[in-house]
């Protein structure tokens, strides 16, 4: 993320970034390493400060393929719709990953996990869910290839990114060789 924001400022003198992590204790420390003579200011908060809407599913009683969903919204719940799931998930990965999948077919979803190895699991599960793809994006094909190249040939993530998934934690390994691709990164015209 630090190369992306550094590549776009370089490329744009006039640009402002505003890094977003709600409930950080020490925001500070995130702009240690901004470029010399670039001004920065760090906002300690606990005030909400993402836009998206915290979806809540709740299995229909007796009914195990049936979720409703609900939106949280300043304290109180808002119906949204019910999800019909393919099969019974047990367990709670599957749970997530089977919800994630029927929410998502109209164009994605994001979903928090409790680390690294859930966040792994539940995009694998949810890319078991989808539809094959007939031809694999460019743009993807290029990611997951800078993912072999870069971290190893085997990063979990890459066959993933193939199949529209992606997962991502904050001690992610970076590439390690910088530059790998000069057209990177690539322009996205969708969110995987």
């Amino acid at each position: 993320m630090q190369d992306a924001v550094e590549r776009a400022s370089r490329a744009n003198s006039k640009l402002k970034v505003v890094f977003i992590s709600p409930a950080t204790q020490n925001p500070e420390a995130l702009l240690t390493d901004a470029p010399d003579g670039v001004q920065t200011v760090a906002v300690d908060s606990d005030a909400p400060t993402v836009l998206q809407n915290l979806i809540v599913a709740n299995q229909t009683p007796r009914k195990p393929k049936l979720w409703n969903l609900t939106v949280r919204q300043q304290g109180s719940t808002l119906p949204v719709g019910t999800l019909q799931l393919a099969s019974t998930p047990a367990g709670l990965r599957k749970r997530l990953a089977f919800i994630a999948a029927a929410a998502g077919q109209r164009g994605g979803t994001l979903v928090y996990t409790n680390g690294a190895g859930e966040s792994e699991d539940v995009a694998d599960l949810v890319s078991q869910l989808l539809p094959q793809p007939g031809s694999i994006d460019p743009e993807l094909a290029q990611l997951a290839d800078l993912a072999r190249k870069g971290v190893r040939p085997n990063f979990r993530l890459a066959p993933l990114v193939e199949r529209g998934v992606a997962f991502h934690f904050g001690n992610m390994p970076s590439t390690r060789h910088r530059g790998a691709s000069r057209d990177w990164p690539p322009k996205w015209t969708r969110a995987a």
